[in-house]
């Protein structure tokens, strides 16, 4: 008697997950217990709730496995939801969830200008806005290696340009920054290290 094993379907992005309000692209893959590609089978993408899925961009929210077994999806998410991958006319297999990211990325291309008892911070916008615009920066510093970050305060602000003022001459600090939405603030910019005249 041979058990066969059980068909896997995964998702090919390695972080599973997508930007919100924009166009996405996910490639989900079905194997058979040998690794085998499962061509032919009908995979669909769904959302958990009604009206999810936005009719501004080309969507394809059904497709149908390759020789490679690969299927595509397209589709703008424009509520927050959870979105799955169900292959249905695959026995065995389980949907799969894809995370709909809302808050921001990171601000990008942080830089620090020395000035004095004062940094001159700038950036650029982060790469995904995603659930509506920027709404503020949060920008923290600290003395280089020690905790907790300090939160600077300048009021709520889109300016990608911001004066970190009262600190002291020749010590060296870190610099770091967050943009916010309506969902919250996102992931923190890479860190920079300036050290005030």
């Amino acid at each position: 008697v041979t058990l066969d094993q059980l068909p896997s379907v995964d998702l090919l992005n390695l972080d599973a997950n997508v930007g919100f309000s924009s166009r996405q692209v996910i490639t989900a893959v079905a194997l058979d217990g040998l690794g085998d590609p499962i061509v032919g089978k009908k995979l669909t993408l769904k959302p958990s709730v009604k009206g999810a899925i936005g009719t501004g961009c080309k969507s394809q929210l059904v497709s149908t496995t390759n020789n490679l077994g690969r299927a595509t999806f397209y589709f703008c998410p424009v509520k927050t939801t959870e979105f799955t991958v169900d292959g249905l006319s695959i026995v065995g297999s389980a949907p799969l969830l894809i995370e709909v990211r809302t808050r921001p990325s990171e601000p990008r291309n942080l830089k620090g200008t020395v000035l004095k008892k004062a940094v001159a911070l700038s950036w650029t916008i982060p790469a995904e806005i995603n659930a509506g615009s920027v709404t503020d920066y949060l920008v923290q510093y600290r003395v280089q290696g020690s905790t907790p970050w300090i939160t600077f305060r300048e009021g709520v602000s889109t300016s990608r340009n911001v004066k970190v003022t009262g600190l002291t001459t020749s010590q060296v600090y870190e610099f770091r920054v967050a943009a916010k939405n309506k969902a919250g603030a996102g992931t923190w910019s890479t860190v920079v290290v300036a050290s005030p005249k």
